[in-house]
């Protein structure tokens, strides 16, 4: 009995936590490396695996005479535990959605008694049951190990069992009798380049995780940092550039110039753009490249929306019986199958999603992309004139010197975040100010002469009393800041004398992109630290602000 809920959850987090390591999982699974001495009490190959573990009626669809009505046979592997004599059948259901129920029938001198569970089947024996062979010997490994011969292991290696302490532990040998312990090493063994690979994956995730943490307290500075940060990380990926290029023995299947690119994708009715007979009113004809799956016969075209809005559409041959369709979805139902990657000549690609259907910018016309197989997965490579083969397009930007480009990138958001930061600033309003007339002043012309004209009393009058008002000069917000005297202000620190082009970029950058930067040197507030103080502060920043101090709370 339990007192609250805080009790149950801690039992039964115990429970789990016994259950993982009597089953050996993953996670309860202590880093300790494995012994390649230990030795293996049985082993099977893949014709003894599927000999022990072949359906009790063998490869029989018609079911004993024994059994009850209404039950079929099964093919599936024999579970491990079953004695010798009992058969496995299933019990098709009525409702939609169910298709059957694994069952059990004992044999004839027992009754054929239906079971579905292990505790019924050891009810009708009267003991407990253990895996067992064909011949009904008991073979002294756990009953959660699988009677199916894995996917990935080839059909030359066999599975081993050894015991460590009280429990029974699976490996694997290859040929030469090597052991492994899990399908992970069974893999690196196959390709050794795995290795290497997951340990990019691992940091790329890490880094992935550190980029998209949330950003806090430091505001629109903290996200101009992450904004550089991701800029970098996505044109100056972290790796080594001597894995950029692939063996000369990578097996290309299939290549593309960048001719046979355009014409194997070129537009379904080429550079004509009206619309055959059979097409329906309204239709335009797409000029677009050719989508990579569309099969051959078919047309691409442009419909007009109710709203105005353009889509595109799909026009089939004559003889279908759907004329236009708008998706892919749609077309497989038309055509009655599943539609891949073809040429212009309707033949299977045989590429999957690794397919390059338009040419990148960044890659010369005088190279090729091509196709191969890692590890029965299909990726895309790109060949230089000369023949070096290069993995992805960072290898490409790399060989071809996009370090300038990457530069300019940077520069250029830069530059947007400066003229950001102009618009920002308060613009001061032209105001007009009243000045005194001068005693000595007079009205000059343009050449710089005195004003000598006739004019009759009226004018004259007017003209006296406009000299005598007081003028008004208009001053813009500059001169008058130029012609202030400035503010008695108290010299709090003298200036640091730093040289900013002998800091480190880092340094710079976080010097120049601090808000207490801004404000000292900008906006002139006095504030009592210095730039030597603001570069201090970046040893007790988190990493996540664009600093270097690594915090962790517990």
């Amino acid at each position: 009995v339990y007192k609250d809920k805080k009790s149950v959850l801690a039992c039964t987090k115990k429970i789990v936590k016994q259950r993982r390591a009597r089953l050996g999982t993953r996670k309860s699974r202590p880093d300790v490396e494995f012994r390649n001495d230990v030795e293996c009490f049985r082993t099977f190959t893949r014709k003894q695996l599927e000999e022990c573990f072949a359906p009790p009626l063998g490869g029989s669809r018609k079911p004993p005479r024994h059994w009850p009505k209404g039950l079929l046979v099964t093919n599936l592997p024999r579970t491990s535990w079953l004695p010798k004599g009992w058969t496995q059948g299933y019990r098709p259901y009525k409702e939609k959605g169910r298709r059957f129920r694994k069952l059990y029938v004992a044999p004839p001198e027992k009754g054929s008694k239906v079971v579905f569970h292990r505790r019924d089947v050891e009810k009708v024996e009267g003991r407990s049951l253990c895996s067992v062979d064909q011949h009904g010997q008991p073979l002294g490994i756990p009953n959660t190990f699988t009677t199916d011969w894995p996917k990935w292991l080839p059909s030359r290696w066999r599975i081993g069992y050894f015991r460590t302490g009280e429990t029974v532990k699976v490996c694997f040998l290859n040929a030469n009798g090597a052991k492994f312990p899990d399908r992970r090493a069974v893999l690196d063994s196959l390709n050794p380049a795995r290795i290497k690979q997951r340990e990019k994956q691992v940091k790329a995730a890490e880094k992935k995780e550190t980029e998209n943490k949330p950003i806090k307290t430091l505001g629109l500075f903290a996200m101009r940092m992450a904004q550089r940060r991701r800029l970098v990380s996505s044109v100056k990926v972290e790796g080594d550039e001597s894995d950029d290029e692939l063996p000369e023995s990578t097996d290309i299947f299939l290549s593309f110039t960048h001719e046979e690119l355009t014409e194997c994708f070129a537009p379904p009715l080429g550079d004509s753009t009206t619309p055959p007979a059979h097409w329906p009113e309204g239709v335009e004809v797409c000029t677009l490249p050719r989508i990579s799956w569309l099969p051959p016969g078919w047309g691409q075209g442009i419909r007009m929306g109710p709203q105005g809005r353009k889509y595109k559409v799909y026009i089939a041959p004559k003889g279908h019986r759907r004329l236009e369709v708008k998706n892919k979805e749609s077309m497989e139902v038309n055509v009655g199958r599943r539609l891949k990657p073809l040429d212009q000549h309707g033949k299977n690609l045989r590429v999957g999603n690794a397919l390059i259907e338009h040419w990148p910018n960044e890659l010369p016309r005088t190279w090729q992309i091509g196709y191969h197989k890692l590890q029965g997965e299909v990726r895309s490579c790109f060949i230089s004139s000369k023949g070096t083969i290069y993995k992805d397009m960072l290898a490409v930007c790399r060989h071809l010197n996009m370090e300038a480009w990457t530069e300019r990138r940077i520069e250029k958001v830069n530059q947007q975040e400066e003229e950001r930061l102009s618009k920002c600033k308060r613009l001061r309003r032209m105001d007009a100010t009243k000045v005194e007339p001068l005693e000595d002043e007079a009205v000059e012309d343009a050449a710089g002469g005195p004003v000598s004209c006739v004019q009759d009393d009226r004018m004259a009058e007017e003209s006296a009393k406009e000299a005598a008002r007081p003028k008004k000069r208009l001053r813009t917000a500059e001169g008058r800041v130029q012609e202030r005297k400035p503010r008695p202000m108290r010299q709090l620190e003298s200036k640091s004398g730093l040289d900013l082009s002998k800091l480190h970029v880092a340094d710079g950058e976080w010097l120049r992109n601090h808000p207490l930067y801004f404000k000292m040197h900008q906006r002139n507030y006095p504030i009592p630290i210095g730039d030597q103080d603001i570069l201090a502060l970046k040893a007790f920043t988190p990493k996540e602000m664009g600093g270097d101090a690594c915090l962790e709370f517990h």
